[in-house]
């Protein structure tokens, strides 16, 4: 507190911390002294013993943004409703813009300025003027600036949408690219411990998967896995097109833990919508065996692998040029499933398989 009372210029309030969480991050600390320097500043009181929980510090700072948001509103005579005005800062906090153009659009999921071109360029113009970006591009062409620190933003922007589920649909499916793995990454962080964010994104994945199921593989890889339970739950409630299933497999990185399920869910999937005996059915099914091997799910991993090697071994009689390859390939992986089941002898069968086959190859 006395690091923040210097820095601010106000007096020390003489009052004792206390944080319901007694694990809490040190960033809760730090924005809990912060909260007791400003309240004393704006409130003044004496000593006393302050108890707070995560939410209520960060609800506290937030409620001293909303007097910076108002009077810096006030001061260009832009005459904004307070609910209104933590709705258009919960927005550009979560997607951010590059252009006012970018900005006045973001706004037109406000209920407010939807009806107002006008409004909105004169809310979005405010906003760039609230947190300036820093000078050359530095937060990669932002025209936004942020709000900081992230989990205040983050806090910001839950409680704002909570309860206007209505609203995020429409507002992530304008957005596309890096903004919606930006948008979806803001509650990705906060749903790792907000249970309120957790709600928001699985209702966002459940509600148009087709178009957020990429970008969020992104977010489950790099920010949450649970991420990764959200598409797995929405695509086994919803079976969908098969060109969105292509989409997720060729966007699925691998190897990856996290995403094993997602992506067994897609390949099985893909494999159960493709003609029994085809190449593309078989080669589906070795990309299922590995993700459910990574899964621990052996059985299962071991008959995917069994039909894929069954599959190539028919058609490399016919076409040995074109098949002996993939035949190899999948004796390979059946020999390490079997293995995994302590089934040896039958392994090495299997590997033996494999070694002629790829003689063959040599010898072709």
């Amino acid at each position: 507190m006395t690091a923040f009372a210097g820095r601010l210029g106000a007096a020390r309030p003489d009052a004792r911390l206390l944080l319901d969480d007694p694990g809490a991050v040190v960033l809760v600390v730090h924005a809990a002294a912060l909260l007791a320097v400003l309240d004393h500043a704006v409130a003044g009181g004496g000593g006393s013993v302050r108890v707070y929980s995560a939410g209520e510090v960060l609800s506290g700072l937030l409620g001293h943004e909303a007097r910076y948001w108002h009077k810096s509103a006030v001061a260009r005579g832009l005459v904004l409703d307070t609910g209104v005005q933590r709705l258009a800062v919960a927005v550009a906090c979560l997607a951010g813009a590059g252009s006012e153009t970018e900005a006045a659009g973001l706004l037109a999921c406000v209920p407010d300025l939807a009806g107002s071109a006008e409004r909105r360029g004169q809310v979005a113009r405010w906003l760039h003027d609230l947190y300036p970006a820093p000078a050359g591009g530095g937060m990669g062409g932002e025209w936004l600036g942020a709000l900081r620190p992230d989990r205040l933003a983050e806090h910001l922007v839950t409680s704002e949408l909570d309860g206007r589920g209505e609203l995020v649909p429409g507002l992530l499916a304008g957005l596309g690219g890096d903004r919606l793995v930006r948008a979806l990454t803001v509650l990705g962080r906060a749903a790792g411990d907000d249970g309120r964010a957790a709600r928001l994104l699985r209702g966002a994945v459940e509600g148009d998967l087709e178009h957020l199921a990429v970008p969020a593989l992104a977010v489950a890889a790099e920010t949450n896995p649970d991420v990764a339970g959200m598409l797995t739950a929405a695509l086994t409630a919803a079976p969908a097109p098969r060109p969105v299933l292509e989409q997720i497999a060729e966007a699925l990185p691998y190897p990856t833990f996290a995403l094993a399920g997602t992506a067994a869910e897609v390949f099985q999937q893909l494999s159960a919508g493709t003609a029994p005996g085809s190449s593309e059915r078989a080669g589906l099914l070795i990309s299922l065996s590995n993700r459910l091997g990574a899964l621990g799910r052996r059985e299962e991993a071991l008959a995917a692998i069994e039909e894929a090697a069954t599959t190539y071994r028919a058609l490399a009689q016919a076409r040995p040029d074109a098949f002996l390859p993939d035949l190899a390939m999948s004796l390979n992986n059946q020999s390490n499933r079997l293995a995994d089941l302590g089934r040896r002898e039958e392994a090495l069968a299997a590997i033996e398989e494999a070694a002629t086959t790829y003689r063959a190859l040599a010898q072709a």
